[in-house]
């Protein structure tokens, strides 16, 4: 069995019994479930391969050659081969542009979706469908965000991740979130020596918290984030509460200049890499008429759904980062539960 590749929108069947839109870890794992359970599958996904964001190009990366991708990348490989090994439908470089949901006056009458694969439309129906389009990065506008040698975080470690590219020296990564500290442990595996981290998170306490702290200090998360954090800081310049940030330069980023309850201060740079934290990604889930609301944590909206990814509007789940920021890890689980309740619900 091999998964088979679709090259144009002609070659989709008219109808599957699910239809997956990304293939990170949410939509690789829900096909590879629903089609364990004898679904007819497609997956549709943006990309040239499977992986999503957090595994992107993880079917060309080897850990011999970029090791400094880090183990929690490298979780993904054993996930993209069973799914390569999939008999699923995939259409890379896929454009879905219209998602219209089932009437929910009448059963059983189908989703439709309208997608491109190379310059070839068509609409495609589906009993249900999974929106696993996982998060996008916040945007970051200060002062000088247009010039050049900036980049977002997300995108030098896309760059990172797809060729091996990195940033020229003298690199500044500032904002907050764990990406960015992620991001600098690779480049500092990767041989850059010249970094420095201007952190923006404000270290305001709430007591909301407090009913989550025994859970959280009882996690694995506890160990990695320090030794995480640990590293950065004994090999990188690391600027704790930082509370503006203006780039420096004319045709190009040439400095930094920021503030901080000591004062203000400027330092040199060629790159700046610029990241506050991912959001859910939502264009299609509202598209579709699905119930969102607003996260105050996060300052972003998400989709309402159950655990099982059931939302406002039948036959439509969503999984992974797109239906809340987890991870990985909880996006593959949330990907399975997605698969399975559409077989509960539909008796796909």
């Amino acid at each position: 069995m091999s998964l088979r590749e679709v090259v144009t929108a002609s070659d989709l069947r008219d109808f599957y019994g699910v239809l997956i839109i990304g293939a990170g870890p949410a939509g690789m794992t829900a096909a590879l479930e629903a089609s364990a359970a004898g679904a007819r599958v497609a997956v549709l996904d943006e990309n040239p391969r499977p992986g999503g964001q957090i595994y992107r190009d993880i079917t060309r990366n080897r850990p011999e050659r970029k090791s400094y991708l880090g183990p929690d990348y490298w979780k993904g490989k054993q996930l993209a081969e069973v799914f390569d090994r999939s008999t699923i439908d995939y259409a890379p470089r896929a454009t879905v542009w219209s998602l219209e949901s089932r009437d929910e006056t009448v059963a059983k009458v189908p989703n439709v979706v309208g997608v491109t694969v190379a310059s070839s439309a068509r609409m495609i129906e589906a009993d249900a469908v999974v929106l696993a389009t996982g998060a996008q990065e916040r945007p970051m506008p200060v002062p000088g965000w247009t010039l050049q040698g900036v980049m977002t975080a997300g995108a030098a470690q896309m760059a990172l991740k797809a060729a091996g590219a990195m940033p020229s020296e003298l690199i500044v990564l500032a904002g907050c979130g764990p990406l960015l500290y992620l991001l600098a442990i690779q480049l500092i595996d990767a041989g850059v020596s010249d970094l420095t981290v201007l952190d923006t998170a404000q270290s305001t306490f709430r007591m909301s918290v407090l009913r989550h702290m025994p859970e959280f200090l009882r996690s694995p998360y506890v160990l990695k984030g320090i030794r995480l954090l640990f590293k950065v800081k004994c090999q990188a310049c690391v600027v704790s509460g930082v509370r503006s940030i203006a780039i420096i330069g004319t045709e190009r980023a040439e400095g930094v200049r920021f503030t901080t309850a000591g004062g203000e201060q400027a330092i040199r740079a060629s790159s700046v890499l610029l990241h506050q934290g991912v959001i859910p990604s939502t264009n299609l889930t509202n598209a579709a008429g699905c119930k969102l609301r607003w996260n105050d944590e996060q300052r972003a909206f998400e989709p309402v759904t159950d655990n099982e990814g059931r939302n406002s509007r039948q036959g439509i789940y969503v999984a992974g980062d797109g239906s809340g920021i987890a991870g990985a890890q909880a996006a593959e689980v949330s990907g399975r539960l997605a698969a399975l309740a559409n077989f509960v619900t539909w008796g796909l």
